[in-house]
Order: C-alpha cells, then structure tokens, then sequence
C-alpha cells in the first residue's frame, strides 16, 4: 500500500504543470473544488444527489414483479434528475450490494459504504495541495464550484510556508458544502481573479470534477473563460468576463473522478492541460488509486 501511495504522489508531480512565477518569484495556485455529491437536503430530495461510485455497489431496475433485474447493471454518471429515464424508477431506492453470492437492497449513505463524488473530490483536492506545496507553491486558494456569485466556500491565497494557514486550506477543503447548483464559469473567473490581483500574469489551476458537463450557458461560459485564459483566439472577445484582464493567463491541470463525461475537461486537454483520470476505492481509502494515467 505504502509503495502504490509513493507511486501515486510520484505521478501527481509529473502531472502538475511547472508554474510561470509571479512577480517576485513566488509560484501561485488555486485549486477549483468540484464537491457535487451529496447536498444538505439531499436526505429530503435524493433525486438532487450524484450516484455512488463504489464499484462493489450496483444499481438494478426493477422488473415488473418488483424484482431487481440483476442481469443488467444500470451504469449512472451524472446526478440523478440529469436522467430522466431513471428517474422513473428511482436509482436511489433500488441500490443494492452483492453478499453471500446474492443482491441485497441496501440505504445510500456513507453508513453503507457508499462513495460519493464529493468525498472523492475532496481527498483529491487535498493530495493535489500536498503536490503543489512539495512543489514550491509559496501561496495556494480554494475555489468552489458553487452557484452564481456564491464565494462563502472560498479562500484568500494562504501562505503555505505557515502551519496555520495550511490548515486553513485542508479545513476549508473539508467544509466546502456540495451545491446543487454549479456555475464552473463564475469559479474560474473567481479563481482568474485571484491570481491577478496577486500580481501574476500566469499561473495554475488545478481543476478538481467529478461530475458531469451539461451544455447550458454556465458550460459554455466556462469553456469560453477558459479559452480567455489559456490565450486562445476565439476567448479575446468574451464580454462577460471583462472583469478579467485582458493579460491575465493561467495553466491549468484537470484531475476527471469517476467515469462522468466532462466536456469542459475535454476542451482544457484540447488546449494542452495535462489531464489525470482516477477512479475512487471502496470505503475512506479514497487516496489510494487503484489504477490512473495521463490520457
């Protein structure tokens, strides 16, 4: 386990882009947390979850008797009102787990062993700080993606060489709420913005999704944003995000959790951002890939 956790850190450092430097000389990072799993009112409206990612775990349709149909696995990628056809038949009350060689109808929660996407998103976002840090990243913010405008989950660029502002960062990581509304736009634009009022004219994000990318205005407004600060032609002219200045640049690296197509991830390896994909384990060992690669 030791050598795969080794292994693992050892790859996230290659992965990490080399930083351009701000002024003065210090390397600046934010970390762009994508913690879509479980709401607060998730227990009252499950509907607003993402599914479980456990891959030991199984989601049947019932048959007309009632009966799961356990000859076909129905594969979710997305949150479930994103699926209307299963939202019909409710995944969420038909989750099962295989014992004794049989299916058992089990609750979904973390009390079962289930693996959400933002507890996954989350101790990537923590190993992605440790790379940064041992990286030589003197300063590093959280952004969460959340809805419009809605920065609460934020943080100031820390200093990592303070004990006491590292542990704001990993508490901050920890604390972030999973929104049922996402805007990536506003939090790449929140993040572009903290870099530059930091002085520096390039610099990193690293981008932390475990869900999936819809089309809707807040993804094309993303990927336009994106687009602006990666320097590419067709991002010049995107008026809203004017706010952002016009030299303002940043390299971005993309870590994809789970199996979710994510179109804003495709554009950014599209631009050259390197791009890790992992999957979570069973339990709370999440930081311990059974298997990733650059792609």
């Amino acid at each position: 386990m030791k050598r795969m956790i080794c292994a693992a850190c050892a790859l996230m450092m290659a992965f990490i882009p080399a930083p351009v430097q701000a002024e003065g000389g210090e390397k600046v990072a934010v970390i762009i947390l994508d913690a879509a799993g479980c709401p607060a009112e998730a227990a009252e409206e499950p509907w607003l979850m993402q599914p479980c990612m456990n891959a030991e775990h199984y989601y049947f349709r019932p048959m007309e008797n009632g009966e799961p149909d356990t000859l076909i696995g129905y594969a979710l990628n997305s949150r479930f009102m994103a699926d209307k056809a299963a939202m019909k038949w409710k995944p969420w009350l038909n989750h099962y787990e295989k014992r004794n060689g049989a299916y058992w109808r089990i609750e979904q929660g973390e009390e079962s062993g289930c693996i959400f996407a933002d507890g996954a998103a989350r101790q990537w976002a923590k190993r992605a700080a440790d790379e940064l840090i041992a990286a030589g990243y003197g300063k590093i913010a959280l952004v969460s993606i959340s809805a419009t405008g809605d920065e609460r989950a934020d943080t100031r660029l820390l200093n990592t060489a303070d004990a006491a502002e590292r542990g704001e960062l990993y508490a901050a990581i920890d604390e972030a709420y999973c929104p049922a509304v996402r805007d990536r736009a506003d939090a790449i634009a929140r993040a572009a913005i903290k870099l530059q009022d930091e002085g520096a004219a390039e610099s990193t994000i690293v981008l932390i999704t475990a869900g999936e990318s819809d089309l809707g205005p807040y993804e094309r407004r993303a990927a336009q944003a994106c687009a602006r600060l990666c320097g590419r032609e067709e991002g010049r002219y995107i008026s809203p995000f004017v706010h952002i200045r016009e030299k303002t640049r940043a390299r971005f690296a993309v870590v994809s959790i789970g199996r979710a197509q994510d179109r804003l991830a495709d554009m950014l390896y599209c631009f050259g951002a390197p791009r890790l994909r992992v999957q979570p384990l069973r339990g709370k060992a999440y930081s311990s890939p059974p298997s990733f690669g650059l792609t």
